[in-house]
C-alpha cells in the first residue's frame, strides 16, 4: 500500500512564459519530484489507443477529447509523491474579424486533480521576444496587446476555477528572461510540499503502529537494532544510489537542504527511491546488494544465535527494506542448522519507498517503536542499538541503551554523548565496538564499554531485569528474624515487633536508596543556638500502601521512618482489588505535578505464593499507567513463608518506573532464576536470607512530578485511612 496518495501541482501560463525552463530546472534541483508536460501525459494516453497528437487535436470529438484529458489525469494522481505539471488553462483563437478570442480547456477533472496552481506571469513584450527566438517550435505570432489579454484572461479564469475546486491559487511574477527559478520551487516548498508532509507523516505514523501490533509478537526484552553501520559496516542507502544512478549522493543532496533531520526529508528521499529506478529495478538492484555487498558482523550473528526464547529482535533502519530482508535471508540460509530462533524470528521495520510501502522511517518513527512496543507487551524490557544521530530518539526511549561505535566514529551523536556523560539515573548508555575499522574518540570518555556476550550473559541469567543483591547480614537483622519467629509472641506484641522490622527495613531502604531515590532530601533546620543549618529530612513524596491485613503492623513501623508519607490501607479480597482502593490510588497518581517521583511502599508481612503482591502491583500499574505519573516501588516484607515459593513479577514494573526495590529478612542471598521466564521473571529467592534486600532499577529517564498530598492538611499525626482500621489478628 503507497504512503501516501500524492501532492500534484500545476505550472501554468500563456505559451512562451517559461514554463519548460521552470519544470527542468526543478527536474535539475529536485530529483525526488516527478515533472511532466501536460501534452506529453496526453501523448501516452493516446498512444495506447493508437492514436497520435496530431488526431487529438484535428480529428478527434470534443467528447473523446475530454475523455483523453480526463484519463491523463488519473495518470497524474496516480503517483503518491509530488508530481508537477505543466498545463495549458487556453489556446487563442483568431476570429474572423482579425481578433482574438481565447478557448478554455481547462476541464472539471484538471480541478479534481490539482492541489495548487502557480501562474507564471512575464512582461507581454519578453514573452513576444521569447516566441520568437524558440525555434524548436512552431508558435502563431501575437501582439504584445494580444498576450496581454491572454495573461489577464487566464489569470481570472484560473483563479475562479481554483476557488470553485478549492485549489491553492498563486501568481508568480518574473521580470526577466534570465530568472532564475528557485523562488518558484521555495513556494512550492512552503506552500504545498511542507504541509502535504504534515499530513503525510500522520498517515505514516498510524501506518507504522500498525505495522508494529500487527507483526511483532509480544515478548519480554525487545533489542531494537539500528541496520547501517550498527549492524553491518556499510551504509545501505549510499550504496543503492552508486548502484542506480550516475549523480553523485543525490540522497545527500536532500539532506543538505535542512538544518536537522525532518520527517520532510525522509518522505522526499522515499520519493527519490520511486523516482530514480522503476519498481523492478528496484527490487533487483536491493536483492544484489543483500546477496553480495552488505554482510552482517559476526559478533551480532554470533548473539542472535543465542538469545532464547522470549527475546524478540527488531531491525529499525530509515534504509532500505528489501536490501535488509534479502540480507537477513541470506544469513539464515547459509548456515541453517545452526541459526536458532534469534535471526530467524528477526522482524524488520523499515520504510523508504513511496509506492511499496506504508510508512516512512524516520528518527521519530524510531521512538515511535519503542513506546508501541511498551503499550503492547506491558512490563518488557527495551534495549536499543545505534550509532548516529539518528537513533538517539530511540535510545533515549529505551531502558538501555548501547552506542556501537562506527567507522565514522559517531561523530553526529558528540553532542550527544558529551550532554549525556555522568548521568546516574535514567536510561544506561554503554558503548559497544564491533567493527575492527571503529575507533573512539575523545567524545567517547566516560563511557562504559560493554560486550554482546556480556548483555548475553545477563538476559540468560535474568540480570537484564536489573536485580542486584545488596546481603545485609548483623546481630540486629538476627536479632528481629528471631522475634518475628517466637510462638510466645501474639497479638499486640507480635505486632510491634513486625512495627520494629519495619523500621529496621526502612533505614535499610533510606541507606540503599535514599537521596539518590528521593525518599530524602536536602532541608533546613532551627539550630538549638537560634540559628539554622542545613540537613537531611524524609521527603514528603511518599505513598506507604499497607497490604491488609498482615503488613499494617510493619507499614507503622515504615511510616514512623516517613512521617509525611501518605499511609492508605489496601485490601485484597479474594474476588480482586477494591473499588475504593482504586479510585483512591487513580485520586494520588492523578494529583502528582510533574516535579518529583512518587515513591511508592508496598508493604506485607509475609510473602507466600506472591499473588497478593502481583495483584497489588498491577493495580497500580494500572492506576499509574492511567494517571501516568513517575513512580519508584518498593515491596517490603519479612520474607516468603515457605522455601518453594516464588514471587510472580512483571519483568518490569511499571512501563514508567525507574526502579523497584524488594526487601525482605531471610539467610542466604537469592538465587536469580534463568530466562526464559515469559511470565514469571527473577523475583524471590527459594531460601531464606537473613536480612536481604534486592534492588531493581529500570534505567529510564523519569518524568520529574511533585506530589499534591491530599492528606498533608490533616495535623494530625499517625495513620491516614480511606476507610476505617479492621481488627486485626496476629500475622
Amino acid at each position: 500500500m503507497p504512503l501516501s496518495a500524492g501532492v500534484v501541482v500545476g505550472l501554468y501560463g500563456i505559451s512562451g512564459c517559461g514554463k519548460s525552463r521552470a519544470l527542468q530546472d526543478m527536474k535539475d534541483e529536485r530529483m525526488e519530484w516527478r515533472c511532466l508536460e501536460g501534452s506529453q501525459v496526453i501523448r501516452d494516453v493516446l498512444e495506447t489507443q493508437g492514436r497520435a497528437m496530431d488526431d487529438f487535436q484535428t480529428s478527434m470529438t470534443d467528447g473523446e477529447k475530454l475523455a483523453t484529458r480526463e484519463e491523463a489525469a488519473k495518470d497524474i494522481q496516480e503517483y503518491p509523491g509530488v508530481t508537477i505539471v505543466a498545463g495549458h488553462c487556453s489556446f487563442p483563437v483568431e476570429k474572423p474579424d482579425g481578433t482574438v478570442a481565447f478557448e478554455d480547456v481547462f476541464s472539471a477533472s484538471d480541478g479534481e486533480t490539482y492541489d495548487a496552481i502557480f501562474y507564471l506571469v512575464k512582461p507581454a513584450d519578453l514573452v513576444a521576444q521569447q516566441r520568437r527566438h524558440d525555434t524548436g517550435r512552431a508558435r502563431k505570432e501575437l501582439s504584445v496587446q494580444a498576450l496581454t489579454a491572454w495573461m489577464e484572461h487566464e489569470t481570472a479564469h484560473l483563479r475562479e476555477k481554483c476557488q470553485q475546486h478549492g485549489i491553492y491559487f498563486e501568481v508568480v511574477e518574473q521580470d526577466t528572461c534570465d530568472d532564475c527559478h528557485q523562488g518558484l520551487i521555495n513556494r512550492i516548498v512552503e506552500e504545498v510540499v511542507t504541509p502535504a508532509a504534515a499530513k503525510v507523516r500522520i498517515k505514516s505514523e498510524n501506518a507504522l503502529r500498525a505495522a508494529i501490533r500487527a507483526d511483532i509478537p509480544d515478548a519480554d526484552i525487545y533489542l531494537l537494532i539500528d541496520g547501517d553501520r550498527t549492524l553491518c559496516r556499510q551504509d545501505t542507502g549510499m550504496l543503492f544510489f552508486d548502484k542506480a544512478t550516475p549523480d553523485k549522493s543525490p540522497l545527500r543532496k536532500i539532506f543538505e537542504r535542512y538544518d536537522e533531520y525532518t520527517f520532510q526529508a525522509f518522505w522526499e528521499a522515499a520519493m527519490l527511491y520511486e523516482r530514480v529506478v522503476s519498481q523492478s529495478e528496484y527490487r533487483q538492484i536491493s536483492d544484489e546488494l543483500g546477496q553480495d555487498s552488505v554482510e552482517v558482523f559476526d559478533k551480532w550473528v554470533d548473539f542472535l544465535k543465542r538469545i532464547p526464547e522470549g527475546v524478540q529482535p527488531v531491525l529499525v533502519s530509515c534504509s532500505n527494506r528489501e536490501v535488509w530482508r534479502t540480507v537477513l535471508d541470506r544469513a539464515t540460509r547459509d548456515d541453517d542448522d545452526q541459526i536458532a530462533n534469534g535471526l530467524k524470528r528477526m522482524c524488520i521495520i523499515a520504510g523508504n519507498h513511496v509506492s511499496l510501502h506504508s510508512y516512512v522511517v524516520d528518527d521519530n518513527a524510531k521512538a515511535i517503536v519503542a513506546s508501541e512496543l511498551r503499550k503492547k507487551s506491558c512490563g518488557c524490557r527495551i534495549v536499543a542499538f545505534g550509532d548516529s544521530a539518528l537513533d538517539v530518539p530511540m535510545l533515549k526511549a529505551s531502558d538501555r541503551a548501547y552506542v556501537v561505535v562506527d567507522s565514522r566514529r559517531n561523530r553526529s551523536m558528540k553532542t550527544f554523548l558529551d550532554s549525556s556523560k555522568g548521568c546516574r539515573s535514567g536510561w544506561l548508555q554503554q558503548l559497544i565496538d564491533l567493527d575492527p575499522d571503529g575507533q573512539k574518540l575523545f567524545w567517547h570518555d566516560g563511557l562504559a564499554v560493554a560486550s554482546l556476550n556480556g548483555l548475553l550473559d545477563e538476559i540468560t541469567t535474568g540480570s537484564i531485569y536489573g536485580v542486584q543483591d545488596c546481603a545485609v547480614n548483623g546481630d540486629s537483622a538476627t536479632l528481629l528474624a528471631c522475634q518475628t519467629r517466637r510462638a510466645d509472641l501474639s497479638g499486640v506484641d507480635l505486632q510491634r515487633v513486625h512495627e520494629q522490622v519495619g523500621m529496621y527495613l526502612a533505614d535499610r531502604l533510606v541507606d540503599h536508596n535514599g537521596h539518590r531515590g528521593g525518599l530524602i532530601c536536602d532541608a533546613e533546620f532551627p539550630h538549638v543556638q537560634g540559628s539554622a543549618f542545613a540537613g537531611k529530612a524524609t521527603s514528603c513524596n511518599v505513598l506507604i500502601l499497607a497490604l491488609m491485613r498482615g503488613g499494617e503492623p510493619m507499614a507503622r513501623g515504615v511510616y514512623q521512618r516517613f512521617p509525611s508519607a501518605q499511609f492508605i490501607h489496601f485490601d485484597l479480597p479474594n474476588c480482586g482489588i477494591q473499588v475504593e482502593d482504586h479510585r483512591v490510588l487513580h485520586h494520588i497518581f492523578k494529583n502528582a505535578s510533574c516535579e518529583q517521583t512518587l515513591n511508592v511502599i508496598l508493604v506485607d508481612s509475609v510473602v507466600n505464593s506472591g499473588t497478593s503482591i502481583r495483584r497489588a502491583i498491577h493495580s497500580i500499574q494500572h492506576n499509574a499507567n492511567k494517571a501516568n505519573p513517575s513512580l519508584r516501588v518498593a515491596v517490603v516484607s519479612s520474607g516468603p513463608g515457605s522455601s518453594t515459593t516464588k514471587i510472580f513479577l512483571p519483568p518490569s514494573f511499571p512501563a514508567p518506573t525507574p526502579g523497584m526495590i524488594l526487601l525482605s529478612c531471610n539467610p542466604t542471598p537469592p538465587r536469580l532464576s534463568p530466562l526464559p521466564l515469559p511470565l514469571h521473571p527473577p523475583g524471590f529467592p527459594t531460601s531464606r536470607p537473613l536480612c536481604q534486600i534486592h534492588r531493581s532499577f529500570q534505567p529510564r529517564t523519569p518524568s520529574p512530578i511533585s506530589l499534591q498530598n491530599p492528606f498533608a492538611a490533616d495535623p494530625t499525626p499517625g495513620p491516614v485511612s480511606h476507610r476505617s482500621l479492621q481488627s486485626h489478628a496476629p500475622p
